[in-house]
C-alpha cells in the first residue's frame, strides 16, 4: 500500500516569517503537532513541530513570573526554530518504507512532495500506525 492512501491533505502551513505566537495558535485550535514551512512557490522548506515552539518558549509565560522577555519570546520567527531539509517522501512510497524512515530516524512526521518538491501532504506515526492496527489483516 502507498502513502498516498494515508496521507493528509487538508494541512497548515507556516511560512519563514510566521511567529511562535501564531505557531503555538495554529497547534492548540487544529490539534495539530507538525506544521510543514513553505515558501512563495509551495516548496518544502522545514518541518515545525509542537516540541519546537515548545522549547523555544517561556516556561514562564503566563505565570505570575512572566517578564517583558519572556513575552518577547513569542515574536521569534520559524526561521529559528525550523527543521531544514526534513527527509520527504513521494505518495507512492510504500507505507513499509515510511514507516522505516520513521523509525530510523527517530522522527514523527514526514512530508510528502511531488516532483518539482511541492508538499502536497504529511504522514505522521499515528497515520501508519491506524493502518497496521486497523486496516492491515493481523494473524
Amino acid at each position: 500500500m502507498r502513502i498516498k492512501q494515508i496521507m493528509t491533505t487538508n494541512l497548515i502551513e507556516a511560512d519563514e516569517q510566521m511567529t511562535l505566537q501564531k505557531l503555538a495558535e495554529h497547534f492548540v485550535s487544529n490539534n495539530i503537532h507538525h506544521i510543514p514551512v513553505v515558501n512563495s512557490q509551495k516548496e518544502l522548506i522545514g518541518i515545525v513541530s509542537d516540541r519546537d515552539v515548545s522549547n523555544a518558549l517561556s516556561p514562564f509565560l503566563g505565570t505570575e513570573n512572566e517578564r517583558e522577555q519572556d513575552r518577547a519570546c513569542l515574536g521569534i520567527t520559524v526561521t529559528d526554530v525550523i527543521t531544514e531539509e526534513p527527509i520527504t517522501v513521494t505518495e507512492d512510497t510504500t507505507i513499509d518504507t515510511a514507516s522505516i524512515l520513521l523509525l530510523e530516524h527517530n522522527f514523527s512526521c514526514l512530508s510528502i512532495v511531488d516532483n518539482d518538491d511541492k508538499l502536497v501532504g504529511i504522514v505522521t506515526w499515528k497515520d501508519i500506525l491506524n493502518y497496521y492496527v486497523y486496516s492491515v489483516d493481523n494473524p
